[in-house]
Order: structure tokens, then sequence, then C-alpha cells
């Protein structure tokens, strides 16, 4: 991995402060951070545990970004290739790559992009996903329904599962915050694994595809956006994971919202369609605040949200590379 070091015209705080246009909260803010590269899409962003760094992954970089205080952001090229996988941890200390569907590739981002250990599944992947804390990586078989769980060190394996039934052709799997479930997914269908038995939930079958989805950190919640089922609004449904049951709901606007990010302790929920962001309690299934960021008829659209640790602010990427700090 090559690393490059890019100076970003970042930190230029409050050069660009939006007009709040809730109808809930009052004090609500937007500051623009730094605006990143767009030669490729973002395909996740994430916060370290402590808020004070983001860090980015595309198809051929890897980019931290330090929030606390200004400073220059570091970039690491992938080398020449360029990767049809990326993903991050969740508090972005492993990056895990593929670029051929056959091989994984992990980096730690922060140790200016020393590659940590490359594992062979010796199937197809599908999909790949790390836990948390870096320590474990999951990879989906492309040809039977199958998720293999590896030890990030030594490349291991430390589960093998099956189980999951769905008749549709594509489905995904991704490992819970605290690395003892697996959240199974298949379009309009959810299934929440223990890792230890092998023991499926109540399965969750919905009347159209999911946009989104996110599982609370503390497994309690799954949260999915989707189209309401009086199909003229969005709604962000919430489900215990285990008995299936519907928790409640949040009808917002008239788009499905794509992007879902619960802070660390599953007390707030950030959810965003292509122009406003939503801050929601899943306790009272009400939205707080919202926020619209774009303005009609623009080309800009949110393309990544990100909440802090703590769920007091939230980190938005548009389409164009702006980078902004929401505060609540």
């Amino acid at each position: 991995m090559m690393k490059t070091k890019a100076l970003n015209t970042i930190f230029a705080v409050l050069l660009c402060l939006f007009i709040f246009t809730a109808a809930y909260a009052q004090t609500d803010e937007a500051v623009m951070l730094t605006s990143v590269k767009t030669d490729s899409p973002v395909s996740r962003m994430v916060w370290n545990d402590t808020g004070t760094v983001l860090t980015l992954v595309s198809t051929n970089a890897v980019e931290n970004i330090v929030v606390s205080a200004p400073s220059e952001s570091e970039s690491f090229a992938l080398g020449e290739k360029s990767y049809t996988l990326t993903t991050l941890s969740e508090t972005g200390v492993v990056a895990a790559l593929s670029d051929d569907r056959e091989t994984i590739y992990l980096y730690d981002p922060s140790s200016y992009g020393k590659e940590i250990q490359t594992i062979t599944p010796g199937f197809m992947i599908l999909s790949v996903s790390v836990s948390k804390d870096g320590s474990q990586v999951l990879a989906d078989s492309a040809d039977q329904i199958r998720t293999v769980i590896y030890d990030a060190e030594n490349g291991s394996v430390v589960h093998d599962l099956t189980g999951f039934e769905t008749a549709a052709p594509v489905y995904d799997s991704s490992l819970s915050a605290d690395g003892k479930a697996v959240l199974w997914h298949a379009r309009g269908t959810f299934a929440l694994q223990n890792i230890a038995d092998g023991s499926f939930g109540k399965t969750v079958s919905l009347w159209d595809f999911a946009s989104s989805f996110e599982l609370s950190p503390d497994n309690s919640l799954l949260a999915v956006g989707i189209i309401n089922d009086d199909y003229e609004n969005g709604a962000v449904l919430f489900f215990d994971p285990l008995s299936g049951a519907e928790k409640g709901r949040v009808i917002l606007g008239k788009t499905s919202p794509y992007e879902l990010s619960f802070s660390d302790d599953s007390s707030v929920l950030w959810a965003a369609d292509a122009d406003t962001v939503y801050q929601i309690d899943p306790k009272s299934f009400e939205a707080e605040s919202q926020m619209t960021l774009v303005e009609a008829g623009s080309e800009a659209r949110i393309s990544r949200i990100a909440s802090a640790p703590d769920g007091n602010s939230a980190a938005v990427l548009l389409n164009n590379g702006d980078l902004l700090l929401l505060k609540k």
C-alpha cells in the first residue's frame, strides 16, 4: 500500500452554515468540515471510538480526517488496484478490501496503511463486514447461503454459519457490534443468528425491499428504512430482532431513508434520504429534529451519514465531496 499525504482544505469551520429548517428542534446547525475527493464513491464512513477521527474508504483510497482540531488529513492510495468490495470496522481500526472477490486484504488505516492479514476464503465472496473492534472478518459466499467468520490477526476460521432461508437470489450478512450475532438480510427479509449456538430469532418479513437497515449496538433493535405500507411516505421501522415484533415506526418524507446510523449507546438514530437528515429517538419512536441540506433542484445529494459515538452530532457526506458536521 502506498502512502500519500494530501493537504486538504480542512476544517474551514463555519465556512458554510446551513439554516435549520426542522419542525422539531431549534438550535441544530451544519458546519462545513472539508471537501473530499470524489474520484470514486465512498462506500463506508465511520468515527473512531473517541469521536475525534473520521475514516472513509472508497474503491481506491482510505482517508483519515481529524475532526477534533485543525489538522491535515491523511489519504492512503491503494496501489494500482481498484477494489470492488471495500468496508471498515465500525470504529475504523480495520479496512477490508477485495479486488477479485476471492481474496480479502486487511489494513490498519491508523498506521499508514499497514497490512494486517490476507484471507483467501476459497469461494466467490458476495460481501464483507468487520467486527467493531476489528478482531473478526465476515465473508459471504456467493455460491451458497453461507457466511464464514475469520480471525483478523491470523486468518483462521472462527465460525462457519448457514441456516438462513430465503427465496431471494441475493442476500448479505453482517456482524453485530459485539461480534456475538450475525444479521442476515435478503431484500425485505431479516433474521438474527446467535453465533454461539447457531439459533435464529424470528424472521422479519416486510412488504417491500428495504432501502437501508441497521442493528443497534446493543442488539435490542433492528431499524429498517423502507417505503411505508401506505406507499406514500418514507419510514423507519423498529423491530425486536429476536421476537420479530414491530416496536414502532417513524414516518418521514416522501422517499425511503437509505442511510441509518446509531450512536454507540443505541439512544439516537440518525437517518437520511437524498436531501434531509433526521434525528430519531429509538425509545419514543419520534423524530426529534430534521435538517434539509440540499436545495430543491440541486444535483447534490446525501451519500453517507455517520453518528458520532455520543449521538450528539453526525457527519454527513454529499456526493459533491462536501463533508458536514451536524450538531444537535
